[in-house]
């Protein structure tokens, strides 16, 4: 008798881990896979914020960033960026809208490494108004 109380309880702890392997693996799941040379949406739209003229709010605006291999790489993406930061925006409703820098404020390096861009700003960066640095 006492074997066979041995052999039920072994038989509740594979049932047991059998029961936890399927729950896990339930939950494991892959990303839906895309159709041949199509990017996932993330990868292949990017958005430019504008202030509006009373710097009191964003207007999103949707960019092409695709960079040819004639543009230079890095070099390239890093022009688009600059100019999307610096020069005035264009379009029907241009004069509703400001660059993200004001005219006094210069862009003095970017530099992309392991992914991350980063802006070295000139010193009047500093005398900006907060609300428009908050934006």
């Amino acid at each position: 008798m006492i074997f066979r109380k041995r052999n039920n309880r072994k038989q509740k702890c594979i049932a047991a881990f059998f029961l936890l392997l399927c729950l896990t693996m339930g939950g494991c799941s892959f990303p839906p896979e895309l159709p041949d040379g199509a990017a996932g949406e993330d990868e292949k739209t990017y958005y430019a914020y504008y202030i509006n003229k009373n710097e009191d709010q964003l207007i999103e605006e949707k960019l092409d960033m695709k960079v040819d291999d004639g543009d230079g790489g890095n070099e390239g993406l890093l022009q688009k960026i600059q100019n999307v930061v610096t020069v005035q925006p264009e379009g029907h409703d241009a004069d509703e809208k400001e660059a993200l820098l004001p005219d006094n404020i210069r862009i003095e390096n970017l530099e992309i490494t392991d992914g991350t861009l980063t802006i070295t700003l000139s010193r009047e960066y500093g005398s900006m108004s907060a609300g428009r640095e908050m934006l």
